[in-house]
Protein backbone atom coordinates (compact mmCIF):
# COMPACT_ATOMS: atom_id res chain seq x y z
CA UNK A 1 0.00 0.00 0.00
CA UNK A 2 1.20 3.34 -1.11
CA UNK A 3 2.07 5.96 2.07
CA UNK A 4 -0.60 8.83 1.99
CA UNK A 5 1.76 11.93 1.72
CA UNK A 6 1.03 15.58 1.57
CA UNK A 7 2.62 17.69 -0.77
CA UNK A 8 2.95 21.58 0.44
CA UNK A 9 1.95 23.95 -2.87
CA UNK A 10 -1.01 26.20 -3.02
CA UNK A 11 -2.57 25.16 0.25
CA UNK A 12 0.49 26.01 2.82
CA UNK A 13 3.58 26.82 1.25
CA UNK A 14 4.41 30.51 1.48
CA UNK A 15 1.20 30.41 3.83
CA UNK A 16 2.68 28.86 6.99
CA UNK A 17 6.80 28.54 8.38
CA UNK A 18 8.50 25.20 7.04
CA UNK A 19 7.97 24.44 11.09
CA UNK A 20 4.22 24.61 10.80
CA UNK A 21 3.62 22.81 8.03
CA UNK A 22 5.19 20.04 9.03
CA UNK A 23 3.21 20.11 12.26
CA UNK A 24 -0.07 20.45 10.39
CA UNK A 25 1.09 17.21 8.37
CA UNK A 26 1.67 15.39 11.37
CA UNK A 27 -2.07 16.39 12.90
CA UNK A 28 -3.56 15.70 9.69
CA UNK A 29 -2.69 12.09 9.98
CA UNK A 30 -0.24 11.95 6.87
CA UNK A 31 2.42 9.58 6.86
CA UNK A 32 4.47 11.15 4.57
CA UNK A 33 5.65 14.67 2.87
CA UNK A 34 7.39 16.07 -0.44
CA UNK A 35 9.89 18.13 -0.24
CA UNK A 36 9.61 20.64 -2.77
CA UNK A 37 13.17 21.82 -3.58
CA UNK A 38 12.89 25.78 -3.32
CA UNK A 39 13.30 28.90 -1.91
CA UNK A 40 10.10 28.75 -0.97
CA UNK A 41 10.59 25.32 1.28
CA UNK A 42 14.52 25.47 1.84
CA UNK A 43 15.27 28.66 1.83
CA UNK A 44 18.71 29.33 0.24
CA UNK A 45 19.33 25.65 -0.23
CA UNK A 46 22.15 25.49 1.96
CA UNK A 47 23.00 22.68 4.07
CA UNK A 48 21.74 24.49 7.15
CA UNK A 49 18.10 24.72 5.15
CA UNK A 50 18.40 20.86 4.35
CA UNK A 51 19.57 19.67 8.19
CA UNK A 52 16.99 21.63 9.87
CA UNK A 53 13.94 20.07 7.17
CA UNK A 54 15.78 16.94 8.06
CA UNK A 55 15.25 16.92 11.76
CA UNK A 56 11.41 18.09 11.16
CA UNK A 57 11.48 14.64 9.54
CA UNK A 58 12.78 13.25 12.04
CA UNK A 59 10.90 15.17 14.84
CA UNK A 60 7.27 14.36 13.57
CA UNK A 61 8.68 10.18 12.57
CA UNK A 62 7.68 11.41 8.44
CA UNK A 63 8.54 9.37 5.88
CA UNK A 64 10.08 11.22 2.32
CA UNK A 65 9.63 8.80 -0.25
CA UNK A 66 9.27 11.63 -3.02
CA UNK A 67 11.49 15.18 -3.68
CA UNK A 68 9.56 17.71 -5.60
CA UNK A 69 12.19 19.54 -8.74
CA UNK A 70 10.78 22.90 -7.13
CA UNK A 71 11.96 25.03 -9.56
CA UNK A 72 9.71 24.85 -12.71
CA UNK A 73 12.30 25.38 -15.66
CA UNK A 74 12.96 22.06 -17.59
CA UNK A 75 10.74 23.19 -20.13
CA UNK A 76 12.03 26.78 -20.24
CA UNK A 77 14.56 26.90 -23.73
CA UNK A 78 17.02 29.46 -22.17
CA UNK A 79 17.14 28.01 -18.79
CA UNK A 80 18.72 24.22 -19.22
CA UNK A 81 22.00 25.32 -17.80
CA UNK A 82 19.83 26.71 -15.19
CA UNK A 83 17.75 23.33 -14.70
CA UNK A 84 21.19 21.06 -14.61
CA UNK A 85 22.22 22.84 -11.66
CA UNK A 86 19.12 22.28 -10.11
CA UNK A 87 18.73 19.07 -10.51
CA UNK A 88 22.22 18.84 -8.86
CA UNK A 89 20.45 19.95 -6.11
CA UNK A 90 17.84 18.34 -5.85
CA UNK A 91 19.35 14.67 -6.27
CA UNK A 92 21.54 15.94 -2.92
CA UNK A 93 18.54 16.49 -1.17
CA UNK A 94 16.77 13.28 -2.50
CA UNK A 95 20.02 11.13 -1.32
CA UNK A 96 20.37 12.69 1.96
CA UNK A 97 17.03 12.39 2.96
CA UNK A 98 16.91 8.92 1.00
CA UNK A 99 14.10 9.38 -0.85
CA UNK A 100 12.97 7.08 -4.64
CA UNK A 101 11.11 9.51 -6.39
CA UNK A 102 12.28 13.36 -7.85
CA UNK A 103 8.54 14.33 -9.05
CA UNK A 104 8.59 17.08 -11.81
CA UNK A 105 5.50 19.54 -13.20
CA UNK A 106 6.00 20.19 -16.83
CA UNK A 107 5.07 23.96 -16.86
CA UNK A 108 3.98 26.23 -19.30
CA UNK A 109 6.84 28.61 -20.61
CA UNK A 110 6.02 32.08 -21.11
CA UNK A 111 7.46 32.91 -25.18
CA UNK A 112 7.80 28.99 -25.81
CA UNK A 113 5.51 26.71 -27.72
CA UNK A 114 3.99 23.27 -26.53
CA UNK A 115 6.72 21.69 -29.09
CA UNK A 116 9.29 23.99 -28.13
CA UNK A 117 8.51 23.03 -24.22
CA UNK A 118 8.24 19.46 -24.50
CA UNK A 119 11.67 19.09 -26.58
CA UNK A 120 13.02 21.03 -23.88
CA UNK A 121 11.83 18.97 -21.31
CA UNK A 122 13.21 15.67 -23.30
CA UNK A 123 16.62 17.14 -23.62
CA UNK A 124 16.69 18.10 -20.07
CA UNK A 125 15.54 14.77 -18.78
CA UNK A 126 18.45 12.61 -21.37
CA UNK A 127 20.77 14.13 -19.69
CA UNK A 128 18.85 13.45 -15.81
CA UNK A 129 17.94 10.18 -16.27
CA UNK A 130 21.10 8.10 -16.63
CA UNK A 131 22.46 9.85 -13.93
CA UNK A 132 19.09 9.18 -11.76
CA UNK A 133 19.57 5.40 -12.84
CA UNK A 134 23.06 5.15 -11.51
CA UNK A 135 21.42 6.51 -7.89
CA UNK A 136 18.63 3.70 -7.66
CA UNK A 137 16.50 7.20 -8.57
CA UNK A 138 12.46 7.07 -10.66
CA UNK A 139 11.49 10.45 -11.91
CA UNK A 140 7.84 11.19 -12.24
CA UNK A 141 6.11 14.04 -14.56
CA UNK A 142 3.03 15.59 -13.43
CA UNK A 143 0.54 15.99 -15.96
CA UNK A 144 -2.16 18.86 -15.52
CA UNK A 145 -4.55 20.83 -17.64
CA UNK A 146 -3.27 23.42 -19.72
CA UNK A 147 0.09 22.46 -19.32
CA UNK A 148 2.50 20.58 -21.79
CA UNK A 149 1.85 17.02 -21.10
CA UNK A 150 -2.19 18.31 -20.35
CA UNK A 151 -3.57 14.32 -19.60
CA UNK A 152 -2.77 10.75 -19.19
CA UNK A 153 -2.70 10.24 -23.20
CA UNK A 154 0.10 13.00 -23.61
CA UNK A 155 2.20 11.83 -20.95
CA UNK A 156 2.16 8.22 -22.38
CA UNK A 157 2.85 9.45 -26.10
CA UNK A 158 5.92 11.46 -24.67
CA UNK A 159 7.05 8.33 -22.65
CA UNK A 160 6.78 6.65 -26.11
CA UNK A 161 7.83 9.22 -28.30
CA UNK A 162 11.25 9.96 -26.05
CA UNK A 163 11.61 6.48 -24.95
CA UNK A 164 12.77 7.66 -21.48
CA UNK A 165 12.61 5.88 -18.36
CA UNK A 166 9.46 7.80 -16.29
CA UNK A 167 6.20 7.28 -15.04
CA UNK A 168 3.14 9.35 -14.60
CA UNK A 169 1.66 11.23 -11.51
CA UNK A 170 -1.54 12.44 -11.05
CA UNK A 171 -3.26 14.49 -8.00
CA UNK A 172 -5.93 13.84 -6.18
CA UNK A 173 -7.64 16.96 -4.64
CA UNK A 174 -9.30 17.67 -1.31
CA UNK A 175 -12.96 17.52 -3.09
CA UNK A 176 -12.54 13.51 -4.38
CA UNK A 177 -10.37 12.59 -0.88
CA UNK A 178 -13.54 14.22 1.45
CA UNK A 179 -15.56 11.98 -0.70
CA UNK A 180 -13.94 8.72 -0.38
CA UNK A 181 -13.39 9.58 3.42
CA UNK A 182 -17.21 10.24 3.32
CA UNK A 183 -18.09 6.92 1.96
CA UNK A 184 -17.81 4.13 4.28
CA UNK A 185 -17.77 1.37 0.93
CA UNK A 186 -14.77 2.88 -0.54
CA UNK A 187 -11.39 1.94 0.46
CA UNK A 188 -7.80 3.56 -0.72
CA UNK A 189 -7.46 0.18 -2.32
CA UNK A 190 -10.63 0.93 -4.53
CA UNK A 191 -9.14 4.24 -5.42
CA UNK A 192 -6.01 2.90 -6.29
CA UNK A 193 -7.58 0.42 -8.90
CA UNK A 194 -9.51 2.89 -10.04
CA UNK A 195 -7.35 5.66 -10.96
CA UNK A 196 -4.62 3.33 -11.99
CA UNK A 197 -7.47 2.78 -14.85
CA UNK A 198 -8.06 6.01 -14.79
CA UNK A 199 -4.82 7.30 -15.80
CA UNK A 200 -3.30 4.16 -17.99
CA UNK A 201 -6.15 2.87 -19.98
CA UNK A 202 -5.62 1.96 -23.35
CA UNK A 203 -4.51 -1.98 -22.40
CA UNK A 204 -0.98 -0.55 -21.50
CA UNK A 205 0.69 -2.53 -19.01
CA UNK A 206 3.94 -1.51 -19.81
CA UNK A 207 2.70 2.21 -18.47
CA UNK A 208 0.64 0.93 -15.36
CA UNK A 209 3.21 1.45 -13.00
CA UNK A 210 1.48 4.32 -11.81
CA UNK A 211 2.67 6.33 -8.87
CA UNK A 212 -0.24 8.49 -7.38
CA UNK A 213 0.81 11.62 -4.84
CA UNK A 214 -2.21 12.35 -3.09
CA UNK A 215 -1.86 16.16 -2.59
CA UNK A 216 -5.03 17.81 -0.06
CA UNK A 217 -5.63 22.08 -0.96
CA UNK A 218 -6.52 23.69 1.72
Amino acid sequence: MLPVCYDPYAGTLGKFTRSEIFELVSKGGYEGINIPVNNAFLGDLSQGEIDDMKKLVDKYNLTVPTVGFGNHILTAPDLKSGAFEHFEIVLDVAQQIDADIIGIWPNPTQNASREESLETLAENLYKICPILAENNLIITIEFEKGCPIDNYRDGITFIQDTQLPIRLTCVIISSMITQIRINPYWKWETLLEMLTFLVVTAGNQEQANLILILSLSA
